[in-house]
């Protein structure tokens, strides 16, 4: 029979204990339960079956790199949105963070909404949103501009390789973490001292120092 992955396998242990289970065989069932947690299974379907599902890069990897499916421009909001074409569904309590990759940190773009979100409820297409620093629409009209002039320096041409998009489909684009969440329960007090003392008391910003 095989053993199916129960994440409160420590609390159901102790109940084996209590209801007169053999030592030997809670201890097995606890060294089973730890390999089955180790990995947490989730559900998910490509759109394309050629792109591949998220992978880790090295053992040890906190994240798995997702790819892109397809990419377009939104000249509206002057983005890129990259497809994954990848579908979730997260097991309860769990939740999904979108994370750049650090390679982006070469390029003048950056994930719009970081970290990104994905809620145990939802079913849509994972989906990536990326950003310049500078305007693209105003960079390519003013290249286009000064190249009617032929007075294009070589700065331009590098400002202009700045707002290249530097992923194509197949690629790398973001990293994903899948963990459990905390669910919180606020539990308010009548007064600031109720909170307690510590050393750093109400200070803010630079308390630390620089």
């Amino acid at each position: 029979m095989i053993m199916k992955r129960n994440e409160n396998y420590v609390e159901h242990a102790l109940k084996m204990l209590l209801n007169g289970s053999k030592n030997g065989d809670v201890l097995n069932y606890l060294i089973e339960q730890d390999e089955l947690n180790k990995t947490i299974p989730v559900k998910c379907w490509r759109e394309n079956k050629d792109i591949p599902l998220p992978t880790y890069a090295h053992d040890g990897d906190a994240c798995c790199d997702l790819y892109a499916q397809s990419i377009e421009y939104d000249a509206e909001k002057d983005r890129y949105i990259v497809h994954t074409g990848l579908h979730i569904a997260l097991d309860k309590d769990y939740e999904c963070e979108l994370r750049p990759r650090s390679s982006l940190t070469k390029t003048e773009y950056y994930i719009a909404n970081t970290p990104g979100t994905i809620d145990e409820p939802y079913r849509g297409e994972i989906m990536v949103v990326f950003k310049n620093r500078t305007n693209i629409e105003i960079v390519n009209a003013l290249y286009n501009l000064l190249d009617e002039h032929i007075i294009i320096s070589d700065n331009y041409y590098k400002l202009h390789q700045q707002v290249d998009f530097p992923y194509k489909v197949g690629d790398r684009i973001a990293q994903i973490l899948v963990r459990k969440r905390t669910k919180i329960e606020w539990q308010e007090v009548d007064k600031l001292e109720d909170l307690g003392e510590t050393d750093r008391g109400t200070t803010g910003f630079g308390d630390s120092g620089k």
